[in-house]
């Protein structure tokens, strides 16, 4: 019911809040929501039509590599940290996100933050 309910607050952003923000999305979102049942990919992948695409540097998967080395994620949390790392280097004024197990979790952030300045990037994520 709780994801049912973010999902809905999802797309209401998506509708209407998305278009007074200047948003970004990386090839691994596109990856992660183009994942599972195949009608529901298309329409997620549908309702990110427009949106730029940040690029993938050579510099992104080796961020995600010193994050899930240096204990700011779990090895099976790779996908997560490519997201970390892309919005990182990229500048992004923050990373929105429903992904309170390893991105707006108020004990990991520190963490990834902390792993991000050693690498000279600062990333900007609510908890």
């Amino acid at each position: 019911m709780i994801k049912s309910a973010c999902q809905q607050i999802s797309r209401s952003w998506w509708e209407h809040g998305r278009l007074t923000a200047l948003s970004y999305i990386s090839p691994y979102v596109v990856e992660e929501v183009s994942a599972g049942d195949p009608q529901a990919a298309s329409e997620r992948i549908r309702a990110l039509g427009g949106i730029p695409i940040l690029p993938i540097t050579p510099e992104i998967p080796d961020l995600a590599e010193f994050l899930l080395l240096g204990g700011g994620l779990p090895a099976k949390a790779r996908l997560d940290a490519l997201h970390i790392a892309c919005a990182a280097y990229h500048r992004m004024d923050i990373l929105l996100t429903w992904n309170c197990t390893h991105i707006a979790n108020p004990v990991q952030l520190p963490i990834l933050r902390g792993l991000c300045a050693a690498k000279g990037h600062k990333l900007r994520a609510t908890e």
